[in-house]
């Protein structure tokens, strides 16, 4: 009895979670009431609850089927089942209620009987400036309260796009940079399932064998390549136009809902990879891998692990157990995604204590699979349509799995030859013998120097490797295969070999040292930055005596190049980039940098900061003809939360290289004012 009062209790939560605040973002909550039990449904077959086109004395009328189109109008989602309808019915009483009762608080000079007399007044304008660069959480905020039967992606492909340009700077990264590459590898490992403790208390044998070090790496490269591939996917599916105009009340053209369909079909396809990744690394990652055992075969769902005990807290608890429905496709056939994963989500940005023990793989794979799923929750709600979308794939599902074949033949075949290509590296990629060591961080020495070098030539030979065991197979090298998605081949940059200084090194002041960044100051204002202006020199002569025709020779000097822009900031803003632009020095070094400071010098650039969610922020750039058709860029705020977050310098430098490749910039563009 009580256990059926508490269920009774929490009712009203799970039919209207959008009027508090607190639940806003907690979408489909009504399906959560209906697995939970909270909502209990009785099932009357073979009759429609009508909701359209009646009046007031006849909405809600119950009619039993007549015809085989009856039942085919509700399997498109035009008209509902009886339990469905008294939901339904229900909920609009409620909120209607809600609705009139605020509106009498609000009206309360205005007489009620007599308010419909009033003449209706234009809508105020907008107290802010909208903008498309919203967040997920925002989108995911502001859902309930819009036209289910318009579909717009143009927020979210702004995203996209980043997401596309970040995995192919990190492509980059790990064939230019040892020290990210073997970062990649250590964060792999350290994740992986084998990691994890059996029934008898036993990691797996094969950590550390050239078994594991092959599969780690092999991993790393495959998942590097199949998200741009990915990525581009998705974008190219986010061009296409989306916008018909087309009454609830008609069925979509045909060409159109392939579209659609189609595109769910590539969402679907593509979000097994960020969720079976998240199966992998969650259980593995060192905070949670003590509540989890290891399974001594893949268990029928395609579980590796399960669950034995319980978190510190009812949060965690929750948390983890939220994470077994995403494990488990039996579970997410009752119940949506993207519901589990605001409610995620939303427990990790208010827990700090739970917020710490995300790992940034965790967060990374969370952030891809997050995206993906509200980029098919924005299709789920194209309503009334997508209620038919089940049913239209049956249809179409000879034409949809062609479709699928061809749109992500790519993505296959790169992964297939990447593995085969791996068996002959072995463990060429293993970097606990400190092959890939690389002290770009420590004073430029000549020892420093030559290790640097051997670091990258390892890393050239191992890359080198691979395209050629990858050509063998495929006939192309490995980026040439995947060369029509990137957006700028780079060169690979290599450290030059050592020059004794002839001079001694200027040895700059403490308060000029990159490693002192000050703190960051809400009261310190933002620098405007300027381009600096031509001089012209005055003319101290007349003009010149008009003369016979002279033909002039034409210059043979070339047009000179428009000088280059230079940014005048302030100091706070400078010492930043210094650091992300270092010119390395036998007698200075490069301190870690504050992510607060960073955010701050890239808002002095007039750059606008959101973060998407989990760990990564979008930095948009201004509007100016400067940034014309430049794409914002993606970063993830390092693990520390709060001020305490540092950027290591090894991934400052990496950053300092991303911006180069994508703005243009470098350190003799910055001066101060």
């Amino acid at each position: 009895m009580q256990l059926t009062y508490e269920i009774l209790s929490h009712r009203n939560d799970f039919l209207h979670p959008h009027l508090n605040i607190e639940d806003l973002t907690k979408v489909k909550a009504a399906e959560l009431g209906v697995v939970g039990g909270f909502l209990s449904l009785q099932i009357l077959k073979d009759h429609t609850l009508l909701l359209e086109r009646e009046s007031a004395e006849t909405y809600g009328r119950l009619v039993r089927w007549t015809d085989k189109k009856m039942k085919e109008r509700i399997l498109a989602g035009f008209q509902h089942l009886p339990h469905e309808g008294l939901l339904i019915l229900e909920i609009q009483d409620n909120l209607y209620s809600f609705l009139v009762n605020w509106c009498q608080a609000l009206l309360q000079d205005i007489e009620i009987a007599t308010i419909w007399r009033l003449s209706i007044e234009p809508e105020p304008p907008l107290l802010v400036k909208t903008s498309d660069n919203t967040t997920i959480a925002s989108i995911a905020m502001e859902t309930p309260y819009r036209l289910t039967s318009k579909l717009d992606f143009n927020r979210l492909r702004a995203v996209v796009t980043a997401k596309r340009l970040s995995a192919e700077d990190y492509i980059h990264d790990l064939r230019e940079d040892p020290g990210i590459f073997a970062d990649a590898m250590m964060e792999a490992s350290d994740h992986r399932i084998d990691r994890v403790l059996d029934d008898e208390g036993k990691a797996s044998s094969s950590i550390g064998t050239p078994a594991f070090w092959e599969d780690v790496t092999r991993h790393v490269v495959a998942d590097a390549y199949s998200d741009i591939i990915s990525w581009d996917i998705i974008s190219k599916q986010l061009e296409r136009k989306y916008a018909a105009l087309i009454h609830p009340q008609n069925g979509l053209p045909e060409e159109f809902l392939r579209e659609l369909l189609s595109f769910q079909k590539v969402l679907e396809f593509i979000q097994t990879g960020p969720r079976n990744n998240l199966t992998q690394v969650l259980p593995a990652s060192l905070p949670f891998r003590h509540k989890f055992h290891r399974l001594s075969e893949i268990s029928v769902c395609g579980e590796a692990t399960q669950r034995v005990g319980k978190g510190v807290s009812k949060s965690e608890d929750l948390m983890i157990q939220l994470f077994e429905i995403i494990f488990t496709p039996e579970k997410l056939a009752t119940i949506s995604s993207p519901a589990i994963m605001d409610e995620i989500k939303h427990m990790i940005e208010h827990d700090l204590e739970l917020k710490a023990k995300i790992t940034p793989l965790v967060s990374r794979v969370l952030s891809d699979l997050g995206l993906i799923l509200r980029l098919g929750h924005e299709l789920d709600l194209y309503l009334p349509w997508a209620t038919g979308f089940p049913v239209d794939m049956e249809t179409h599902k000879d034409w949809l799995k062609n479709d699928l074949r061809d749109r992500c033949s790519v993505l296959y075949r790169t992964e297939q030859y990447i593995t085969s290509a791996f068996e002959s590296l072995k463990a060429l990629g293993d970097p606990t013998d400190e092959r890939y060591h690389y002290p770009c961080d420590q004073r430029r020495t000549k020892k420093i120097t030559e290790a640097m070098q051997s670091a990258e030539g390892k890393l050239d030979y191992f890359w080198t490797k691979l395209d050629f065991e990858y050509r063998r197979l495929s006939r192309r090298a490995l980026n040439k295969s995947v060369g029509h998605i990137f957006t700028n081949i780079r060169t690979v940059e290599r450290t030059p070999d050592w020059i004794a200084p002839t001079r001694p090194a200027r040895v700059f002041p403490k308060s000029l040292q990159a490693s002192t960044i000050p703190q960051f100051s809400v009261s310190d204002p933002i620098s405007n930055f300027v381009a600096p202006q031509e001089k012209i020199k005055p003319k101290t002569r007349g003009p010149p005596t008009p003369s016979v025709s002279i033909v002039e020779a034409p210059s043979e000097v070339p047009p000179s190049k428009p000088k280059e822009r230079i940014y005048k900031l302030k100091a706070r803003a400078l010492k930043v980039f210094k650091v992300l632009f270092f010119q390395p020095s036998e007698s200075n070094i490069p301190g870690d940098l504050p992510w607060t400071e960073f955010k701050y010098a890239m808002v002095a650039m007039g750059f606008s900061v959101h973060k998407l969610d989990d760990s990564v922020c979008q930095f948009t750039p201004p509007s100016t003809d400067e940034y014309e058709g430049k794409h914002g860029i993606q970063f993830h705020e390092p693990h520390s939360p709060g001020s305490t977050a540092k950027i290591f310098f090894h991934v400052a430098r990496g950053i300092g290289r991303r911006l180069k490749n994508t703005y243009g910039w470098h350190g003799g563009m910055f001066v101060g004012e």
